[in-house]
Order: C-alpha cells, then structure tokens, then sequence
C-alpha cells in the first residue's frame, strides 16, 4: 500500500542529487559542459573553427587580468546567470570605479534597475564627477555604445594606443573582440594592428591562423596577455 509513495520519494531524491552534482561540476568547471568551443586549436583543414573561441577566450582574458576578476566567474556569470557581456563589462567598471562589489550591481540589474538610475543615485555622484567614462553613461546611457567605450578606454591604457588608432579600427568595422586580439597580437610581435587587419579583411585569412603564423594557439592567448601586463606594469 505504502509501496508507490516510497518508490516516489526514492526516485525524487536520485533526480536530486543529479542535479546538485551537475550544479557543482558547473561552478568548478564552468566550460566543461560547454559545447559552444569545440575546437580550441588552429586546425589548417578548417581554419576558421577556432576563431569563436580565440575572439572570446582573448576577450574574456583581458577583463580578467584588467580588473583582478578571475576568468572563471566571469564565464559563470555570462553562462550560469545569463549575464549579457555588456553588462559584465559595465559592472565590472562601475564596481571599480565606486567601490561597490560587482555582483551586487548585477543584481540591481536583474531586478530591473538600469545602469543610468544606477548612476545617477546620491551614492554614485562623487564617483561619477570623478570619472569620465561614468560621466558619460549618466548622461547619455546605451549598453553598447556604453560598452564599447568602456572597452577603447581599457584598451587605450593598457596597450598604449591613442584614441585616432581605436578609432580607425572602429571604422574598418571591427568589434571590441577582434580589437582585442589584435592589438594583443600587435603588441606581441613587429606587426602593426592596421597589418593585421588587413590579412583578415583582405587577404582572408582567420584570426586563428594569424596567431598560429605569429606562433600562438588560440589556448594561449591568456599567457601571452600575461607576460604583456607585466610589461605595462614596468613602463614608466
């Protein structure tokens, strides 16, 4: 009689403890599971396949050591929240220049505030009146104008390049990811960006094979970004 409810409660609790491992092997290993990057090295068969994953891997590794937040919570946050990158990048920012901790800001955010309310709190004015950047989005507030900003002003600091380069690079219709990789590239061999550019624009070749002709595999890109920080670190 009493056979059915507990043969339930049995099953329940399987389904359970599945989804509770499942949940931790995600948060150790965020892009174990991903099926989005499948290849993670140059293959001259498909040179192509791997660029998603240098663009994005590049991208995300340079946040990563730009602001001091481990790559692996970035990815859970794009990934297991469903954060969109936008506004990873501008919280990011903003906890940096507030002092506020970032995953209370993306909480804000999910409750449906917006960065420009945000920005405009009495709590933020200093901050604010302080910043350029964060000058800017209260003013006038779009998450990818914003975004993008955010990036050219990143970008400009740590690589050194004038406002006119970044520019250019805008205007050849480049996103922050392939700007980020090439400027990554740049720096790390005796290629101008605009020569970089132009073997992707022009002479077709993929972002992965620029970097395998330069001697990297997309999987080292964060390495390579490292050894570059440190260079930053030492310029007078």
């Amino acid at each position: 009689m009493f056979l059915f409810p507990r043969l339930l409660s049995c099953f329940l609790c399987i389904i359970f403890l599945f989804c509770i491992q499942g949940y931790t092997a995600m948060a150790a290993n965020p892009t174990k599971n991903c099926h989005c990057f499948k290849e993670r090295t140059f293959n001259p068969a498909n040179k192509f396949s791997s660029d998603s994953y240098i663009l994005t891997t590049t991208t995300n590794s340079f946040i990563s050591l730009y602001f001091h937040f481990d790559k692996k919570n970035i990815i859970l946050m794009k990934m297991g929240k469903g954060v969109a990158s936008e506004d990873v990048l501008i919280g990011l920012y903003v906890a940096s220049r507030t002092g506020n901790d970032v995953h209370s800001l993306i909480n804000y955010r999910e409750q449906g505030m917006d960065w420009k309310s945000m920005l405009t709190r009495p709590e933020f004015a200093d901050a604010v009146s302080r910043d350029p950047v964060l000058t800017r989005m209260a003013a006038d507030f779009n998450p990818q104008d914003s975004s993008r900003f955010i990036m050219d002003h990143l970008l400009g600091r740590f690589f050194s390049v004038k406002p006119k380069i970044l520019q250019t690079l805008r205007k050849r219709n480049l996103n922050s990811k392939e700007i980020t990789l090439l400027l990554t590239l740049s720096a790390r061999s005796s290629i101008g960006v605009d020569q970089l550019a132009d073997f992707i624009r022009k002479q077709g070749l993929s972002y992965s094979e620029v970097a395998y002709n330069l001697g990297f595999q997309p999987t080292e890109m964060k390495t390579v970004l490292r050894t570059l920080e440190r260079s930053a670190a030492n310029r007078p």
